[in-house]
């Protein structure tokens, strides 16, 4: 009996709010953009208002009754997830036609009129659930294509987040959802997620050595030593572009400019990795001909920087102004949404609480709690936030349940790993494959002969688990796979295939 499926990988050589990337286009037709109608308040009975729900329609094998649902979660939907990659191959695999759900309140999913605090009371993990429920069950009747999906099986399919919530519907509502697939999906939701930033570092150590995680050390120390004498805050806005100077004694100005400019970047070059990403970065943050440590980091964060931003705003006040926009078109309001999420029941907040990586003390927990309470109200405290954590867990189970029929794929350098289920948690029936190496949602592209060995081995082991769990016909054995060594497992560390 097989426990856990780690996969061997050699090594590849944030908070942003962003859609997998698009993948390579296979399909032949088009999609087709809909629109469903789901209640605005879903634990409310006698509350009868509705909204329309985005979502996508691929008819590809609709000849076939099977629904695979690729979940989309906080962005706005591309119909590109409908016509390749992941979510295609796997209702290529099963017969059946592929739908892209869009999440309440982001792209043009819009239940209310702006996301004013007394709006974003319907913005929450279960009331995203439900809609899925009732979009299930409104695949499923006649009233759509006249009941052909009526009597199909269900399969989910998310990244990150998406992973979350499909890996949730099935601990949920196991009657409605046959088969579920997460891609870098957590599980766990915690306050303080001090984590994430330890793998940012252990993925700067792996790819780009030690010397590169001095560098950065070396950085940080140096920006804190610059912003403490006014010279020093001229230094980091020529350096930097801030648009203005730091200001004296700010502590929220510096977390400000170390969340938003500093640990995002490093967040998005490891979360994001392509091949030879990290490697490229340290080089560049290693090499002394660029100058001394300050001048070299501040020469990369420029480089990576957001070309759509015109400088870099380290003015706390500023952040808060632009946040509480409450328009569905402001530039900033996904992350709002987002925030907001995290703010209630989810936590995650990237600090720098751990010893174990090199951004100091720069970003506390205080400053993620000040960030609730003036990006909406005072009511959004610590305890606010804990408490909505303690609800998730107790609900879901967090690290500790693992419901069946679930396929999960970490990646060892993924950022949000830690969070994810624990490998031992794994079973036949739901196995969790650690990809060594890897980063976030890395089984979401098209399948390529030019991917990594190890992720086509990946893809061929979760499609035959997926294979047995629709069609209740024993799981075939990759023979080629079956011919590697098995070694010890050991979270995030994993050298070996495990088939039985």
């Amino acid at each position: 009996m097989w426990l856990l499926l780690p996969l061997l990988l050699c090594p590849a050589v944030a908070l942003k709010i962003r859609e997998p990337p698009a993948p390579s286009r296979l399909a032949r037709n088009g999609s087709q953009e809909l629109f469903f109608d789901v209640y605005l308040n879903q634990f409310m009975a006698s509350d009868s208002k509705k909204f329309p729900m985005r979502f996508f329609y691929n008819e590809v094998n609709a000849t076939y009754e099977n629904i695979v649902i690729n979940v989309g979660a906080e962005w706005s939907i591309n119909p590109s997830h409908t016509e390749g990659g992941l979510p295609y191959e796997v209702a290529d695999e099963v017969k059946g036609a592929v739908f892209y759900t869009e999440h309440r309140f982001f792209g043009k999913s819009r239940p209310t009129e702006d996301t004013s605090v007394e709006n974003l009371q319907y913005l929450s993990v279960n009331h995203a659930l439900r809609d899925l429920v009732q979009f299930i069950n409104y695949i499923k009747s006649d009233e759509f294509q006249n009941g052909h999906y009526k009597y199909g099986k269900v399969v989910l399919i998310g990244c990150s987040l998406a992973g979350t919530m499909a890996t949730w519907m099935r601990t949920a509502y196991p009657h409605l959802i046959d088969a579920a697939i997460s891609d870098s999906g957590p599980v766990l939701v915690k306050v303080e997620f001090e984590e994430y930033l330890e793998v940012v570092t252990k993925a700067l150590r792996t790819q780009g050595g030690e010397e590169c995680v001095k560098s950065v050390e070396e950085g940080v120390a140096a920006v804190l030593a610059a912003a403490g004498t006014s010279a020093g805050r001229t230094q980091i806005q020529e350096l930097f572009d801030t648009c203005t100077t730091l200001a004296e004694d700010r502590p929220l100005d510096l977390a400000t400019f170390f969340w938003f400019s500093i640990t995002e970047t490093f967040a998005e070059l490891v979360q994001y990795a392509k091949p030879g990403d990290i490697k490229d970065a340290c080089l560049d943050l290693t090499n002394s001909t660029i100058g001394n440590p300050i001048q070299r980091f501040a020469a990369w964060i420029s480089k990576n920087r957001d070309n759509k931003i015109d400088c870099l705003e380290t003015r706390y006040s500023e952040k808060v102004a632009s946040y509480k926009n409450t328009s569905y078109d402001a530039r900033t309001n996904a992350y709002r949404l987002w925030t907001y999420m995290t703010c209630v029941e989810m936590g995650w907040f990237q600090t720098t609480a751990s010893s174990v990586q090199p951004f100091g003390s720069t970003v506390p927990l205080d400053f993620f709690v000040e960030m609730c309470k003036d990006f909406f109200d005072s009511r959004f405290t610590e305890t606010r936030v804990r408490h909505g954590v303690e609800l998730l867990n107790t609900f879901y189970g967090g690290h500790d349940y693992l419901p069946d029929n679930v396929i999960t794929v970490l990646g060892s350098l993924d950022p949000w790993a830690p969070m994810g289920p624990r490998p031992a948690n794994a079973t036949e029936k739901s196995p969790i494959f650690v990809i060594e190496g890897a980063s976030h949602c890395n089984t979401f592209k098209t399948s390529s002969e030019s991917d990594p060995e190890p992720l086509k081995v990946a893809k061929r082991a979760m499609m035959r688990r997926l294979r047995a769990i629709i069609t209740g016909e024993e799981e075939p054995k990759d023979n080629a796979a079956s011919k590697l060594h098995i070694s010890v497992v050991l979270l995030l560390t994993v050298a070996c295939i495990l088939f039985e």
